[in-house]
């Protein structure tokens, strides 16, 4: 009889929550949520970003390297630093511009990356090569994700580079 007595009063409590602990609990999940999504949206610009100063490199040291093996056809230099042209002027400044999936495109207007390398002649001259100062500059376009800076630099890289100047090489 006693249990069935206490059986009956829990029987006839209320079940289920009350309207203040749903709001509570909801207002808690509410702020939780929107710690999440800014951090995944944080975690998405920093991966744009290395990923973007991955091919900035990758990008820079393949026309470092192609300018010291003296290979002058592929891209990108597109045979636009022939020693022709730099025994002619002190300097030559190249612009080469990227999509945003890093593809070399043509024009400035569609472009997310601009390479800007800038090859100055020394005039020293060791055994047929003139040494040069190179300049590789990478800047992007359009500002990251909660950014205002347009134009940011990703990377640049200066170094010094021996290019041969004489005739009859592998240049012609």
């Amino acid at each position: 009889m006693i249990i069935s007595n206490l059986l009956r009063i829990k029987n006839n409590r209320k079940k289920g929550f009350s309207l203040v602990e749903l709001i509570i609990s909801v207002g808690t999940l509410s702020v939780a949520g929107a710690f999440i999504l800014l951090f995944f949206a944080y975690s998405k610009d920093i991966n744009t970003r290395s990923f973007d100063l991955d091919n900035s490199v990758y990008y820079s040291n393949y026309i470092i390297e192609s300018i010291k093996a003296e290979i002058w056809d592929d891209e990108p230099t597109d045979n636009s630093l022939k020693i022709e042209s730099l025994s002619q002027q002190d300097g030559i400044v190249k612009e080469i511009y990227f999509n945003k999936d890093w593809e070399i495109i043509e024009t400035q207007e569609d472009a997310e990356y601009i390479m800007e390398f800038y090859l100055d002649n020394k005039d020293e001259i060791a055994m047929g090569k003139g040494l040069y100062d190179l300049r590789i500059t990478v800047t992007k376009k359009n500002p990251y994700f909660r950014s205002m800076t347009v134009n940011r630099t990703l990377y640049t890289v200066e170094t010094k580079v021996f290019i041969s100047t004489e005739e009859g090489d592998s240049l012609d």
